[in-house]
């Protein structure tokens, strides 16, 4: 089998992933947006195209297997809330047309304080989503791409760039943290601000105390804030 034959059979198995990308709110092309397939494993590939100025993009030549098709531009991100979150599962010479979703980034501020009023700096800022048990490592770092969990300045003020969508937001800092988590909708291409958050004292306690006669005891601590043995 001649070099020619092989290289044709290789082209013949190779899946071809083509489509448009375009805005999730007004379903206008945009343009310049860098797609990239990553595997299902997060290990990166070497594959990816550009989108032209109608939107449409043609990534060729991809090895069979299970991918996540990720996009972003200048301020837009991959709107998952849209897209969905199943990966594409592309069989040898399979084509598949596809239409990427990118919402406009959205801001999120605010100001986190203690129980006293006081600013806390350094306080990290958390957000989960309401997939989180479908949504893989790889997609959560395209979630918050240019985010990520922040924290607090030293007026104790913080201020993220996000995808739209519905969060649950918490917050900790050192010996403080947040009762539950707030739940917080984001609308695209939009600044929700003063979305505060006030920390309260961790409560922590121990216990003392001595066993008789000597021996080996288990002692249990049960109460509202702590669960616990101890073994003497």
């Amino acid at each position: 089998m001649n070099l020619l034959l092989l290289l044709a059979l290789a082209q013949s198995a190779a899946a071809t992933v083509e489509g448009t990308a375009v805005d999730s709110s007004t379903g206008t092309p945009i343009a310049g947006v860098q797609l990239r397939l990553t595997q299902y494993s997060g290990d990166p590939a070497p594959y990816g195209a550009a989108s032209g100025e109608d939107g449409r993009f043609r990534i060729s030549g991809v090895a069979a297997g299970p991918y996540w098709l990720i996009g972003e531009a200048n301020g837009y991100l991959l709107d998952l809330f849209a897209q969905g979150f199943a990966p594409l599962p592309l069989r040898p010479g399979a084509r598949m047309k596809v239409v990427v979703k990118l919402a406009r980034r959205s801001v999120i501020s605010g100001r986190v304080w203690n129980e006293e009023g006081k600013p806390l700096a350094g306080a990290q800022i958390l957000f989960a989503v309401p997939y989180r048990d479908l949504l893989t490592s790889v997609l959560r770092e395209q979630v918050f791409r240019g985010a990520g969990d922040t924290s607090t300045n030293a007026l104790g003020e913080y201020r993220l760039s996000l995808p739209p969508g519905h969060y649950r937001m918490s917050a900790a800092s050192g010996r403080y943290e947040l009762d539950q988590e707030v739940p917080v909708e984001i609308a695209a291409g939009r600044e929700r601000s003063n979305v505060n958050l006030r920390l309260r004292r961790r409560i922590a306690f121990s216990i003392s105390g001595r066993v008789t006669p000597g021996g080996r005891a288990r002692v249990r601590a049960n109460g509202p804030e702590c669960q616990g043995w101890a073994a003497t």
